[in-house]
Formats: C-alpha cells, structure tokens, sequence
C-alpha cells in the first residue's frame, strides 16, 4: 500500500490562460473548444477522456473521473506496452521509448512527467474570484501516491502561463507543506495558516 499523499491546489490566471488550459482537455477528448471560460469547465467535467492504460479504449470522466492525462496525455507506447515490467516481450517499444524520450516503461514514464507513481484522478471546480478581477481560478484536488505532482504541475505552470499553488498533507509519514510551485514553500505546522491556504485567504 503506498503512503498517500493529499493535494489540494490552485491554478490562477487569466480568463484566456485557464480557458487554454481546459480547451486544451477538451482538445484532447476530440471535444469541440469553448469560447468561454464557464462554458469550457462545465464541458470538461462531463465530457472529458483519458485511455486506459495496456487497452485500446479510452474512459470518460463519468466512468473513472478527471486525470492527468486529460491534460497530457500519455503516448500510446508507454499504454499498449508494459515495459516497466516485461521489457524483454516489447522490444521495439524499448526501442522506441528509449530513443524517444530516454526512459523506458510507464513508471518511468510518470515520474517524470507527473511526479508521481500513477496517472491519478483529480476533482476540479471553479473558486470566487473578485468582481473587478480578470482572473479565474480552478481549485483541483487529488490523492497521489507517496509525493506530489510536482512535475505535473510545472508542466501545466509551464504550457498555460499560469500560477499553481499547493498544499500537501503525507498522510503516511505525518507532515504537510504549503506554498506556490516554484516558489516558496512551506511547513505547515500551523493549524492556523493550514487553513487560511486551504480556503484561499493566503493565496496572492
């Protein structure tokens, strides 16, 4: 059983950074783009698809829920192959996966593009921003095993132009942290400040 860790984040920036953001999932579901922030979110939350993993089908979030790879999909050698543990039956995929992103397997694979052991589910939902504000916000939550999705999360920083807080709680080894990815972060030992970032009062 892995250590669970508990994320809850915040993806801010403008209306035409997070509408990218969410037509990119709709792109990726072969969904017709939307040409308003609401209109996107509400489309992704029943439309959105992602596939499964070692089958040539694909899942809607009404079946398993919203992933990673509803954002960035993963490249059909590393789903159709298992590499990570039979190598030696999929030899032009190793050869494939190996000279196309130097690594080998799944496993490997989601390290290093989300940060995390799996391509895990996430729930998403649409925070209160001001009136006189540009801005949207997305709050994002999920559970992924045994570290954050750190690398997920600078790759959506990186491709959307937008700011991604966290707060992290490792259930399994009893500590937490908070902050801005790729900027200052925290312990969070204080009961107090857990919940100011928790519920967004901190986030600038």
């Amino acid at each position: 059983m892995p250590n669970w860790v508990e994320n809850q984040i915040i993806i801010k920036g403008i209306e035409e950074q997070t509408l990218t953001l969410l037509n990119e999932i709709l792109e990726n579901s072969n969904e017709e783009k939307c040409d308003t922030f609401g209109a996107a979110y509400e489309k992704v939350l029943t439309s959105a698809k992602h596939k499964i993993p070692n089958e040539e089908k694909t899942a809607t979030v009404l079946d398993e829920g919203l992933r990673f790879s509803s954002v960035f999909p993963i490249p059909d050698t590393f789903l159709l192959n298992d590499t990570t543990n039979e190598p030696d039956q999929f030899p032009d995929a190793v050869k494939e996966q190996s000279e196309g992103w130097g690594i080998i397997g799944w496993y490997d694979y989601n390290l290093r593009f989300f940060g995390c052991k799996w391509d895990c589910e996430m729930s998403m939902s649409i925070m209160e921003t001001p009136i006189d504000s540009n801005e949207c916000a997305l709050s994002v939550e999920c559970d992924t095993p045994w570290a954050s999705p750190i690398a997920f999360l600078e790759r959506i920083m990186e491709k959307f132009g937008v700011k991604v807080y966290i707060t992290a709680n490792d259930v399994g080894q009893n500590c937490a942290f908070s902050g801005e990815v790729g900027g200052e972060i925290h312990d969070v030992t204080d009961e107090y400040f857990k919940q100011q970032i928790f519920s967004g009062t901190a986030i600038k």
